[in-house]
């Protein structure tokens, strides 16, 4: 007779990984799916060769094995299920009682499907029909999704050239440091929504020489698109224009950020880019001149996949301390801040930029450092869903802000205490938080929270920080290198977009919404 064909457990064992990749297809990169595909792959063949040796029976070694691969990357989603709030957690017994269930699942499954019955081989061929229908769709939907970002990449390097500007000697030009800190809000969003008054980080900036532009906006609402912008000088849906796609995408943007109209203007001046190392692909600048990056850890989509399994809490439990994702997190944050200043000794002239995702969630720090306890899984989320995770994620959020604004105050010390020539330095953040976000609809968000950003700037002596409040990051550097460099470039209208979806267009512009006065929510929801 002959033997059927069985291809189930490895098509189980990484549909669940093309899924992920296809779900998440707008911030990841085809050069981060080859390695988790190849490793699942391998694995799965591993598996089965043992269950069939141990078994003695190739096809309810294969059900065995495939049941294993669904229970391993559903754990995750069921625990999200139970506690859908980032902010929300489960107690320690909670958790123990939840894995305790799912094994005792994965045991009786096994069980029942080691025994011989004879519906088993019309499940096994349905597994190979299901399994490889899936994995043909998902395959199909990330093929025309790279077919899209092909054509779109050529038109996303358009942006005129900046205006030449005259050069100056090398003793007038400043050392330039661009410290982004993600999802740092405005200083009247922190008072209406949050209930906290940052009047007293703000003041002692303005001592050092620091201006505050009390009402600037992000251009977008998220962290590529945004510093895409800024880099670039330009809008990004003008560089990169509806024809890319419907709906916008992230990797039309890496050449926008990885090769930029500002870095492009510097290196031209003489500057050498120095870059931190921030955890997320879209600004792990490798191609800089110098690029600062001591610590290793899971890529965002090795990450993604790992938490949809019992994996970090096994590794957690087992792992000597601090070599976990969540620790290498809060090291690279600790590390970023600290090793700001060394910058100084570098030949200059620099520019700097460092990406540092706090006090962006997960919420790691509290006023006086790193918590005492921390997650096993390091969870990017930024959303809420309820009003008890809200509170919690405001409480959370202005105990990081407060660490945040203690360690740059001590950076900004370091760095002027250590300059040995002109140096300006721009403190921004890409967006606002997201208590109040709703990622389906600007209706339902609070925009001045997700638009209300940061913008503190101290220019070098002589050159004055501009008066204007109401500016956006898009007009960042277009003042700044007017300032330093007289390069004369007009600025362009603040605007803000927010993204959409679905349909034809891929942002709705919201400046009015955001500025105006009426849209001001209650201080307490």
């Amino acid at each position: 007779m002959k033997k059927p064909v069985i291809i189930h457990p490895v098509l189980v064992a990484i549909l669940p990984v093309l899924f992920l990749y296809a779900h998440n297809i707008r911030e990841m990169r085809l050069v981060d799916l080859w390695l988790p595909l190849l490793v699942v792959g391998c694995v799965s063949l591993v598996v089965w060769l043992a269950l069939s040796l141990l078994l003695r029976d190739r096809m309810r070694a294969a059900l065995v094995s495939s049941l294993l691969w669904v229970w391993l990357f559903s754990f995750g989603h069921a625990r999200g299920l139970l506690a859908p709030a980032p902010a929300a957690g489960f107690t320690v017994s909670t958790m123990a009682i939840f894995v305790i269930a799912y094994c005792v699942l994965l045991v009786v499954g096994s069980a029942l499907l080691m025994q011989r019955r004879p519906w088993l081989p019309a499940l096994s061929s349905g597994l190979n029909v299901a399994a490889g229908a899936l994995v043909a769709w998902n395959l199909l939907a990330i093929s025309a999704h790279e077919v899209q970002d092909l054509r779109a990449r050529p038109r996303s390097r358009e942006p005129a050239s900046i205006v030449p500007a005259k050069p100056l000697p090398p003793d007038a030009r400043p050392d330039i440091y661009y410290i982004v800190l993600d999802t740092y809000a405005r200083a009247d969003v922190l008072r209406d929504v949050y209930g906290y008054d940052n009047s007293g980080f703000l003041d002692r900036l303005t001592k050092r020489g620091f201006r505050i532009a009390s009402s600037a906006t992000a251009n977008y609402c998220e962290t590529a698109q945004s510093l895409a912008a800024a880099l670039n000088l330009t809008y990004i849906h003008e560089a990169a224009p509806a024809e890319s796609g419907r709906g916008p995408h992230l990797r039309p943007l890496d050449e926008m950020l990885h090769d930029n109209r500002l870095f492009r203007f510097l290196r031209h001046r003489g500057y050498r880019i120095v870059t931190f190392a921030s955890g997320i692909a879209s600004t792990n600048m490798q191609d800089a001149d110098v690029y600062v990056d001591t610590l290793r850890g899971p890529s965002e989509f090795q990450n993604v996949i790992l938490n949809t399994t019992p994996i970090p809490l096994l590794y957690a439990a087992i792992a000597p301390p601090g070599t976990g994702p969540v620790e290498t997190h809060v090291r690279r944050v600790l590390y970023t801040f600290d090793h700001l200043p060394d910058m100084t000794r570098l030949k200059p002239p620099v520019f700097v930029f460092a990406h540092i995702i706090c006090p962006h969630p997960p919420f790691l720090f509290d006023r006086n450092g790193p918590r005492k306890a921390l997650p096993a899984m390091l969870e990017w989320g930024d959303g809420i869903y309820d009003r008890a995770s809200r509170r919690t994620y405001r409480r959370n959020y202005v105990e990081q802000l407060r660490f945040v604004n203690r360690k740059i105050e001590a950076a900004v010390d370091a760095i002027l205490s250590q300059a040995r020539r002109p140096t300006a330095i721009i403190i921004a953040s890409d967006h606002g938080p997201s208590s109040g976000t709703n990622w389906r609809s600007a209706e339902k968000t609070d925009l001045r929270e997700k638009f209300g950003i940061l913008l503190a700037w101290k220019l070098p002596d002589g050159q004055a920080a501009p008066a204007n409040d109401e500016i956006s990051a898009v007009n960042i550097f277009r003042v700044a290198l007017n300032r330093c460099f007289k390069a004369g470039l007009e600025l362009l209208p603040d605007e803000s977009y927010f993204p959409v979806y679905r349909g034809p267009e891929r942002f709705v512009r919201v400046t009015d919404k955001v500025r105006a006065g009426a849209a001001r929510p209650p201080a307490r929801r």
